[in-house]
């Protein structure tokens, strides 16, 4: 956890933004042009900081790469309060899934981790419905033309899928272009899910 002094330095999204063409709209929906087109998987992206954020940056880093696991616990704290109550009636929590191989390096799924906190504070369930049998590129390293590219077919829908809810917020930490929650979502739209809603910690527009 983070101490107070430092935890004050975070600053949350105030305005909520269109996840595709970033106008300004209601509760991180896609506005109503956006959310016409057919490849648009998501209802909302929920941000809750802005990836520029030095901050942010470090900690997140840290968070996934130093295995600063403590930290899922402030960064749900955050996620939590910045998702629209509208959104919690029956609804259920996902993540992105990783890579057998990254995760077994890595030692843990931050988005799980992330989840998990998050479940614990909303009391939402977690389903763990997703996985990711290609070991991609990092999105990160890649331009933004190729991200979609990159995951293509990357994930697949688990087997055992008993869909009991209406709605998902798929988490993850680092959302940029959104091209690995709209693969996710497009599979929970499949799998029988209504509406599908991202909620990350930070989105590098």
């Amino acid at each position: 956890m983070l101490c107070y002094e430092c935890f004050k330095k975070i600053k949350t999204v105030k305005t909520s933004l269109c996840p595709i063409c970033h106008r300004i709209t209601k509760d991180f929906q896609l506005c109503p042009n956006c959310g016409k087109k057919e490849h648009n998987y998501l209802q909302a992206v929920i941000t809750c900081c802005h990836y520029d954020s030095q901050i942010i940056k470090k900690l997140i880093y840290d968070f996934k790469y130093y295995g600063f696991v403590d930290l899922a616990e402030t960064f749900a704290a955050i996620m939590a309060n910045q998702i629209p109550k509208k959104y919690l009636k029956d609804t259920v929590l996902s993540f992105v899934p990783l890579y057998k191989t990254r995760r077994r390096i890595r030692g843990f799924n931050q988005s799980y981790l992330l989840a998990k906190n998050i479940s614990g504070v909303l009391n939402l369930k977690i389903v763990d419905c997703l996985e990711k049998i290609k070991n991609t590129k990092s999105q990160a390293t890649l331009l933004k033309k190729d991200r979609s590219l990159n995951i293509i077919d990357a994930f697949i829908l688990k087997k055992a899928v008993n869909i009991k809810s209406k709605n998902v917020i798929i988490i993850d930490d680092v959302a940029s272009t959104c091209s690995t929650l709209v693969a996710c979502a497009k599979l929970l739209k499949k799998a029988g899910y209504r509406n599908v809603i991202g909620c990350v910690i930070a989105r590098n527009i």
